[in-house]
């Protein structure tokens, strides 16, 4: 098995994991620069993840200095199991953008390292705590009525990823240079976002809409 390269990101957050198999002695090669490169060992599969991060606020000519709002989690050996390890990546967005990042990526693993059901049923783990954690924002002291987080978060069991996503950031595999998006962007012109849009009486308009550039009654 050569080298598999994961990437979790959102616009200019990533974590990157590389999956290594253990074949000889181990050399390690800095990716990214900005956190010094983990490496986490899963015994079951006998391969070594090579994990760091790199974050850089998008540019915005009339707010240069905008606060970086992205946030990101590497913990490995959850619940103590040394073949277990997470990952995420969180972008906050509006107001209180970096608040909504911080306390999603503080409660999602926390919650989800918690949770009794998680080896035995990933997906069922991850429906429950991505609800409970979003139901804790709303109820907590952030104002996230115009400001939030998307997530994206990779959970490795042994030789399986377990891939959860709210939002538009992106799980990106690469193998033998060739790539495999693992996740599907929500955004509210998705056709089941915009079905559950409107069920919840609501519209989905886009930017030229809302700005009164184009008429809001015409939906495609």
């Amino acid at each position: 098995m050569g080298s598999v390269i994961l990437d979790i990101h959102h616009h200019q957050m990533v974590i990157q994991v590389i999956i290594e198999k253990k074949k000889k002695p181990y050399k390690c090669k800095l990716i990214l620069i900005q956190r010094s490169l983990e490496l986490v060992h899963v015994p079951s599969h006998n391969f070594t993840l090579q994990c760091s991060t790199l974050t850089q606020h998008g540019y915005y000519p009339d707010t240069v200095e905008r606060e970086n709002q992205d946030s990101s989690c590497i913990k490995p050996q959850i619940q103590g199991n040394p073949n277990v390890h997470f990952f995420g990546v969180f972008d906050g967005h509006g107001q209180f953008g970096a608040q909504c990042s911080n306390f999603v990526n503080d409660r999602l693993i926390e919650m989800l390292s918690s949770d009794s059901k998680l080896l035995d049923d990933p997906w069922k783990a991850y429906n429950s705590t991505f609800l409970a954690t979003n139901s804790e924002l709303h109820n907590s002291e952030i104002d996230d009525t115009m400001s939030g987080t998307t997530t994206i978060i990779v959970l490795v069991v042994g030789g399986t990823l377990y891939v959860g996503n709210v939002g538009d950031s992106r799980a990106v595999m690469v193998v033998k240079d060739r790539d495999r998006i693992l996740t599907e962007d929500q955004t509210p012109f998705g056709k089941d976002e915009y079905e559950r849009v409107k069920l919840c009486g609501a519209k989905v308009l886009s930017v030229d809409q809302v700005e009164g550039l184009k008429d809001p009654n015409i939906h495609d």
